[in-house]
């Protein structure tokens, strides 16, 4: 190992240049020292120990550990783990969980020699726990020389059996054989005095490993020092005053190690873009490319091109980022990483460039060679396997036409057996991207079921406070109000908006907005307008700063908005909003190459429609619903609670155009539609139900009492009997009912 030197006098020297020891009692993540990179590690793999893994504290046991593996490599010529070709995470799973197979069982030509006592010796020295391993290296030679001797071995239960045959062997002539595994010990116990030659032409590289590690932990602790009280005079710093200030410090740090100045600024980079300060990210991440393009590092240039890559498609600079993934890819692709972990992650950002710069079907073309990666080679690690089956199935999540697929790949990504690396981490991923698919399929009890996992699993992973627990709690919180549970909706939305205001206070994120945006439509439907009003215009704010007022998210938040300031008697600004949605949303359908962008504008029509009906223009309010029905079912966006929720508006403009018959038989299939999905109707039910009531009454059907009770049976099953439309509702049949009576 590296850190194993003997000076002029013979005398073996540990040197161990372990972070972890360094800073003491810190409590430090792997992220932040152990695993600077996905590609360099503080210590050599092929000698640590499953505590080294897990940054437990270093002892004594970790040095017969060591130990035990050269003797391992010593007696069979091979190493105890086999990392060829292994990924940094495999390597660490093996370490600590894969048990080596037996010295004997490795060499054909010595395992009858090596079968029992020196078995015996390795697998001790090599036991996972530390506190089963011998006490010292002491120990460890002391039971190598009791072999040497013919003596009994502590690591061997102690029978008389064994006993006597120690004795009988003890007293045989040495065979030749013997004295061949005598001279492989003895060169074990020599090598440990005598690797000074070994150690010259080792040095520097020893020397710069500990310059860097002496490095990063001068740089670290004097970032835990910023949050000193004295240093901050009382204020505690956030998490973004520890970003800013280590941005600040690494202007000055790693000169003399320019590949892990690389790395730091490349996490810098990617930190502030996580939060969306992205004008802070670029120049960072432009400089970490600026150095690996230098060291001609491929490690170090496909991680800032990748940085890059997903940078500029957070920006909607599509042309950019592809340039930098694809060469990120191309680089993998030279040096014999594809397929791999890396080559997934940088895969799946070229298929999402390429989709949202309308390149479908280069998008489709690019998924399709994902998942044959994966079906290709059969030797394919089981994390390369799923992460590629994660990338295909959140490609086709992206086509409406191929949600069947992408809950597929997402399914067979669930069961690969994964061991240990079935990490809370991991499962949150898959959840959080089955919820989205299963809901946008129709299956909202499905949906659910996803979104309250992958809840459970953030506060597992992360701590209270992260931003990403508010993005679970946003997309459980999208699957009760699709279901008409808004009460349970609003609560776990008014959690996450607590996380976005103190991590987000200036807006940065999309995620900021959304809160803010469903709030909205939630306080919407529970009909309390005041303060529906409030976050909807907070949530335009945002959009227009993040997106711009030309951008289709715009358009949704807009018409949203207008909504609400019409029933809050804010009928101008409020038609203002509705028109200019409007206008939006012919435009960008009509300029999109995109139809699935195109497609998720169709939803607006509920609130533009209820305007034009409102101000006169059914008719109008007719036509975009019709196609709005269209064109949902042409991309395969017609999933029962969306079609519903459309299909509402579509009758209700025809009952207002006084074309009662197609309204009776739209009211009366959608009804049936409905019915037959159950659950899976969702709020969808609801507004068909509210509006085939109304119309019946409106025209004075026969069947209108059986219509209004099974609509107020319907409110009742999804909104409860509390909500406004079910109360509205009981009051109109119990009017119907007066005036039946004085007829």
């Amino acid at each position: 190992p590296d850190n194993l030197l003997v000076n002029r006098q013979g005398v073996v020297k540990v040197l161990d240049f372990g972070i972890a020891k360094l800073l003491n009692d810190h409590q430090l993540t792997e992220q932040t020292i152990f695993e600077t990179s996905a590609n360099q590690r503080m210590m050599s793999l092929s000698f640590a120990s499953p505590e080294q893994i897990t940054l437990e504290p270093v002892t004594t046991a970790s040095d017969v550990y060591s130990l035990g593996l050269l003797l391992y490599e010593l007696l069979t010529g091979e190493r105890a783990f086999n990392f060829k070709g292994k990924t940094l995470r495999e390597a660490e799973h093996i370490i600590r969980y894969n048990d080596p197979e037996k010295p004997s069982s490795v060499t054909f030509k010595f395992g009858h020699q090596l079968k029992g006592d020196l078995d015996a010796i390795v697998l001790k020295s090599l036991r996972k726990e530390p506190s089963d391993r011998y006490g010292s290296a002491s120990e460890l030679l002391d039971d190598v020389a009791r072999y040497l001797d013919g003596r009994p071995i502590k690591a061997r239960p102690a029978s008389k059996r064994y006993y006597i045959q120690k004795f009988i062997r003890r007293n045989k002539t040495v065979s030749v054989l013997a004295a061949i595994l005598i001279m492989s010990i003895s060169s074990f116990i020599l090598l440990l005095l005598h690797q000074q030659a070994i150690t010259l032409l080792e040095r520097d590289k020893a020397i710069i490993e500990a310059q860097k590690s002496e490095q990063l932990t001068n740089f670290l602790v004097h970032l835990y020092q910023a949050n000193d009280p004295e240093v901050t005079q009382g204020q505690s710093l956030t998490a973004r005053d520890l970003l800013d200030q280590g941005a600040h410090q690494v202007q000055n740090a790693f000169l003399e190690t320019p590949g892990l100045r690389a790395e730091m600024l490349t996490l810098l980079g990617n930190l502030y873009r996580e939060i969306g300060e992205l004008e802070r990210s670029y120049p960072i991440l432009m400089e970490a490319l600026s150095l690996a393009e230098r060291l001609d590092d491929s490690a170090l240039l496909v991680d800032a091109l990748y940085a890059l890559g997903s940078l500029e498609l957070m920006a909607g600079q599509f042309l950019d980022a592809y340039q930098y993934l694809e060469k990120a890819e191309n680089i993998l692709e030279e040096s014999e990483r594809i397929p791999g972990t890396v080559h997934a992650a940088v895969n799946e950002g070229l298929i999402l460039t390429l989709f949202r710069s309308g390149r479908l079907h280069e998008a489709l073309e690019k998924a399709e060679e994902t998942v044959r990666l994966a079906e290709l080679h059969p030797n394919l690690s089981s994390i390369a396997r799923f992460d590629y089956m994660l990338t295909f199935g959140n490609a086709m999540s992206l086509f409406p036409w191929h949600l069947e697929e992408a809950e597929k790949a997402l399914t067979q990504a669930m069961n690969i057996n994964l061991g240990e690396y079935n990490t809370p981490g991991r499962l949150l991923s898959l959840h959080t991207r089955l919820l989205n698919v299963v809901g946008r399929r129709g299956d909202l009890q499905r949906a659910l079921w996803h979104g309250r996992e992958a809840v459970q699993l953030t506060e597992q992973v992360y701590p209270e406070g992260h931003i990403k627990r508010a993005e679970a709690l946003l997309g459980l919180s999208m699957s009760l109000f699709y279901l008409g549970n808004l009460e349970e909706a609003e609560e776990k939305l008014y959690q996450a908006l607590e996380i976005v205001q103190e991590k987000d206070p200036d807006g940065n994120l999309y995620l900021s907005s959304s809160v803010r945006h469903y709030l909205g439509l939630i306080l919407r439907y529970l009909e309390r307008f005041d303060e529906a009003e409030s976050y909807l215009r907070e949530a335009l704010d945002l959009t227009e700063k993040q997106f711009g007022r030309l951008d289709f998210r715009y358009a949704g938040v807009a018409a949203s908005t207008g909504d609400v300031l019409r029933y809050n008697g804010k009928q101008e600004e409020g038609l203002q909003l509705l028109n200019y949605a409007t206008e939006l949303r012919s435009r960008l359908q009509s300029d999109s190459h995109n139809p699935v962008r195109a497609g998720s504008l169709d939803l607006l029509v509920i609130v533009v429609a209820d305007m034009l009906i409102d101000t006169g223009n059914a008719e109008l309010a007719l036509d975009i619903t019709m196609h709005a029905v269209n064109h949902l079912n042409q991309i395969q966006f017609n999933a029962p609670c969306w079609m519903l929720v459309v299909l509402s508006r579509k009758g209700k403009a025809l009952h207002k155009s006084g074309r009662f018959e197609e309204a009776l038989h739209l009211f009366e299939e959608a009804a049936l539609m409905g019915t037959d999905a159950g659950d899976n109707s969702g709020i969808g039910f609801a507004f068909i139900y509210e509006a085939y009531a109304d119309f019946m009454a409106d025209t004075n059907h026969p069947e209108t009492s059986m219509v209004m009770d099974d609509a107020i049976r319907v409110l009742k099953m999804i909104y409860g009997d509390s909500h406004p439309a079910t109360i509205r509702l009981l009051e109109k049949r119990s009017a119907l009912e007066t005036v039946s009576e004085r007829q």
